[in-house]
């Protein structure tokens, strides 16, 4: 695996853990143990994509945020 598909393997990872972070307020777990889910999702997303950052560099990150600029237009 190149270090440029890694990068959006951890990325694709990083959006999946930041969207359940609003999945956890409509689980059925005491109060305390959904705030220690969602705050655990939500620092894990950003280790992930501070990763790929780390991963691509940050001229492959900016190539790779024009082409999912591009994709959004």
């Amino acid at each position: 695996m190149s270090k440029q598909n890694a990068a959006i393997a951890a990325i694709a990872v990083s959006t999946i853990l930041w969207l359940f972070v609003f999945v956890v307020p409509f689980t059925d777990a005491e109060a305390e143990t959904k705030w220690f889910a969602a705050v655990a999702l939500y620092g894990a997303s950003y280790v992930f994509f501070f990763a790929a950052i780390a991963l691509v560099g940050r001229d492959g990150f900016a190539a790779l945020k024009e082409q999912v600029k591009a994709r959004l237009r």
